[in-house]
């Protein structure tokens, strides 16, 4: 008997997506051009609404050095930042 369990179901959406990347990087002082980091990865059934800006050097600093390290040096809470982004994206498209 397997007690596999199902492969968590992604929420994709590729406009909120396009939202993220329409911020500068979320690192105060760094006004780059912005990737979507995912705070829970795609392959672990992350959704793009936990999506935040991040230029390219920082996002693969948090790769790199782990989210708790990341946010100690620049002083940010990412899940913060993406709950901001996330409730004025939803604002925003219900008052156009």
């Amino acid at each position: 008997m397997s007690l596999a369990l199902p492969k968590p179901r992604r929420q994709a959406d590729p406009a909120y997506l396009d939202y993220v990347r329409s911020h500068f990087c979320l690192v105060p002082g760094c006004r780059r051009k912005a990737e979507a980091h995912h705070l829970v990865s795609r392959g672990a059934g992350g959704s793009d609404y936990t999506a935040v800006p991040l230029c390219r050097e920082h996002h693969w600093a948090v790769h790199n050095a782990g989210p708790e390290h990341f946010e100690r040096v620049v002083d940010v809470n990412l899940w913060r930042v993406a709950a901001e982004l996330l409730a004025d994206y939803f604002t925003r498209r219900e008052n156009p």
